[in-house]
């Protein structure tokens, strides 16, 4: 799921760096995919993901500033660690920038776990 994360964030680190293309990216997966994302950011709430359940990173500007927000089926989440706007449940990009690096194995651990 490391991976998976390391896309998102070379997609969100594209936009910011100007380039506009995609505007929406989708990724399918089983409920026990959700529920590793959802546990790597420690936001499970220790129930099975429901059928068709969603994440949505949601990378947006105010006054200058980059945002990214989680939701999770329709609701806001706050990342542990990663909260600047209470009212928007959102971090800073660079902050969340940050805490999705810490996941995100190195080609090292990816070659040490799958033995390649």
């Amino acid at each position: 799921m490391g991976l998976l994360l390391g896309d998102i964030l070379d997609q969100m680190e594209s936009v910011v760096d100007g380039d506009t293309q995609p505007k929406l990216s989708l990724y399918s997966a089983h409920d026990s995919s959700v529920e590793v994302f959802l546990s790597m950011f420690g936001i499970w709430d220790q129930l099975w993901p429901k059928y068709a359940a969603y994440i949505l990173f949601e990378l947006f500007d105010v006054n200058g500033t980059l945002y990214v927000r989680v939701v999770y089926n329709g609701e806001q989440m706050s990342l542990p660690d990663c909260l600047d706007t209470p009212e928007w449940q959102a971090c800073t990009f660079n902050k969340f920038t940050k805490v999705a690096q810490s996941l995100i194995p190195t080609e090292e651990q990816c070659s040490a776990q799958c033995r390649i």
